[in-house]
């Protein structure tokens, strides 16, 4: 009778331990490094007359998975990141650096939850004097179907580059 038992319990056991290890190795975050490097339109509501973003670095991304595989939260570091806005026309550019991490939270609901933290942005003009900085935590919930709103702020934020820097790219 004892001899039946093992024959059952061990398989039993063996179905056990094959689902905790599938579980565990389900949760595992998936990890990306990608080298950026984009030059986009910017839009021309920012200063009134177009501009061109040059965007370059490398973006780390680690997306945290629950047991089914599903992603709940994502952690995106950056790296010698650099964004230069042109004006064609005139050919005067500005260069922000950033080193900002973001934080998101996939909600139930299908909004995200972002907190940045870090340095976000700082501006100087091309004789290097400071023109706009954003460092600090930011943390911005994004709803569906309705505009982001902002939770949380604490740093210096100066709202972006945008309009100080216009006079400086016309």
């Amino acid at each position: 009778m004892f001899r039946n038992r093992s024959l059952v319990a061990a398989p039993l056991a063996l179905a056990a331990l094959l689902t905790f290890a599938t579980s565990t190795f389900a949760a595992t975050p998936i990890r990306t490094t990608e080298h950026v490097n984009l030059i986009v339109p910017a839009p021309t509501e920012f200063c009134g007359f177009a501009l061109v973003s040059h965007i370059e670095g490398t973006v780390r991304q680690t997306i945290f998975v629950d047991r089914n595989g599903d992603p709940e939260r994502i952690l995106e570091t950056r790296a010698s990141f650099r964004i230069t806005l042109i004006n064609p026309a005139s050919g005067a550019s500005l260069t922000s650096v950033s080193s900002a991490s973001g934080h998101v939270t996939l909600n139930p609901d299908g909004s995200e939850t972002v907190a940045i933290t870090g340095l976000q942005g700082h501006v100087k003009s091309p004789d290097g004097g400071f023109v706009a900085v954003d460092v600090g935590l930011l943390v911005v919930h994004f709803p569906i179907g309705a505009p982001p709103v902002i939770l949380r702020q604490a740093g210096q934020f100066a709202g972006g580059p945008f309009p100080t820097v216009c006079d400086l790219l016309a």
